[in-house]
């Protein structure tokens, strides 16, 4: 068990009386394929959208040193009290990080006991999302580029600081927005403006941004002092 570990929503299994029988388990990603039979001719037609399903991440833990029910009571505390995917970091793969809900809560026959087996189970977005991707990049003046190191399109989280009027490009995405007051964010995955927890979708008009792989151009427009992206690179 040297070195298994896990970390979801920031909290390591360690910390909180949890060991690792074995490093957890990831399915491979597999695309949704619609099968359709078609009248009159043999076999099946496949047909995809490029989209991939969610995959499966299970874990065989330990309870190790600490009575179970105390350890369950930390596992709620940290890892059941939200809604949504958390981030899933596996200490054997460095590099990236899942999008991952929890499923179900742990059950074991003896609450008391001070040695238990159980599982975790999660649901994880397809993606393998880097963790270089979390960076952010700033962009104070034009002429500038953010180069995209994988295969695959990413959907940027975009900061916009400036006031009242604001005009970006990023690629062929031209968006303006209306009534900034010191920097909106724009989620492009979600597709949603907002400030904190305000949704401001109604100051924007035009494209949601993405980046594809390769360089996409970065062009600060009028009443813009600085935008910042958190690029979201990810593979499979």
């Amino acid at each position: 068990m040297k070195g298994y570990d896990f970390s979801y929503n920031g909290i390591s299994a360690k910390s909180i009386g949890v060991k690792l029988v074995e490093p957890v388990t990831v399915s491979e990603a597999k695309q949704c394929v619609d099968e359709i039979k078609i009248p009159g001719k043999n076999g099946l037609v496949f047909v995809t959208s490029g989209d991939f399903e969610n995959r499966d991440a299970n874990a065989n833990c330990l309870v190790f040193a600490k009575p179970a029910i105390t350890v369950f009571s930390e596992i709620t505390r940290n890892y059941f009290t939200f809604s949504g995917y958390r981030n899933l970091e596996l200490y054997d793969d460095p590099e990236h990080f899942y999008a991952a809900k929890l499923l179900a809560y742990p059950q074991i026959a003896q609450t008391k006991a001070r040695a238990a087996e159980f599982m975790l189970d999660w649901s994880c977005k397809p993606q393998r999302f880097l963790k270089s991707g979390r960076q952010v990049q700033d962009f104070t003046l034009n002429g500038n580029f953010i180069t995209n190191p994988t295969p695959f399109t990413a959907l940027p989280i975009v900061r916009v600081y400036g006031n009242d009027f604001c005009a970006i490009s990023i690629g062929s995405a031209y968006l303006e927005l209306y009534g900034v007051s010191e920097y909106v964010d724009i989620d492009c995955e979600l597709q949603e403006v907002y400030r904190e927890s305000t949704s401001m979708n109604h100051i924007m008009l035009g494209k949601f941004p993405t980046l594809p792989p390769g360089d996409t151009a970065v062009v600060i427009g009028t009443g813009v002092t600085k935008i910042s992206i958190t690029p979201r690179w990810w593979e499979l």
